[in-house]
């Protein structure tokens, strides 16, 4: 089944990829999305299809016309879905939002939390990414960010996710100890390296 889904995936992105060439931005998103529904876990969809979806509305970053109002309407079902912790449910929403306004910060943000519960990393911090790109000085979502950074061991990216909180909020404790913890583990990834070098010089 998992093979299927990745043939039809490929077979979406490709004619995806054509759509764009041609600019024909809705059949293009809609290609992009079934490829994201048949492969949730890979991020250069998700990647393709927020950039095909911010042509179709000429990088206006706001989305449709109304488009504040419909995503209102999803975000009632949405609280019910976040006390369950249906995941996949909630990630599917926050796409349906996204192609309203692949701009919302607060969607790419809870289709951020959603992916980092499925365990799609990768597809997280794109989220988590676009939500702190469209809103610069939100402390929940550089938090998210960095810690889903340092998961993957990207200490330096985390660290300045952090110092930005910090500056947001020096009375933020988690973010002073973070920064602190942080810098240490740069160390000692560098000195991880340095040791393996030297051992294979």
């Amino acid at each position: 089944m998992a093979t299927d889904n990745n043939k039809i995936a490929t077979t979406c992105f490709v004619r995806g990829n054509e759509a764009m060439e041609k600019q024909n931005w809705n059949y293009a998103v809609d290609m992009y999305g079934t490829s994201v529904k048949k492969a949730p876990d890979n991020v250069l969809y998700r990647k393709t299809l927020r950039g095909a979806q911010r042509k179709k509305y000429k990088d206006n970053g706001s989305g449709g016309k109304l488009s504040s109002m419909k995503i209102m309407k999803l975000r009632t079902k949405f609280r019910k879905m976040s006390t369950e912790e249906k995941w996949d449910e909630i990630a599917q929403l926050c796409e349906e939002g996204l192609a309203l306004n692949p701009w919302h910060a607060q969607l790419n943000y809870d289709l951020g939390d959603a992916c980092n519960n499925l365990g799609f990393k990768d597809v997280a911090l794109f989220a988590f990414e676009s939500a702190v790109e469209n809103e610069r000085d939100n402390k929940a979502y550089n938090k998210a960010m960095g810690n889903v950074l340092e998961e993957k061991g990207e200490y330096a990216r985390a660290s300045k996710c952090w110092e930005h909180v910090y500056k947001l909020d020096p009375l933020d404790s988690d973010a002073r100890s973070k920064i602190t913890q942080l810098q240490a583990s740069q160390v000692l990834d560098r000195g991880g390296y340095d040791e393996a070098k030297n051992t294979l010089e």
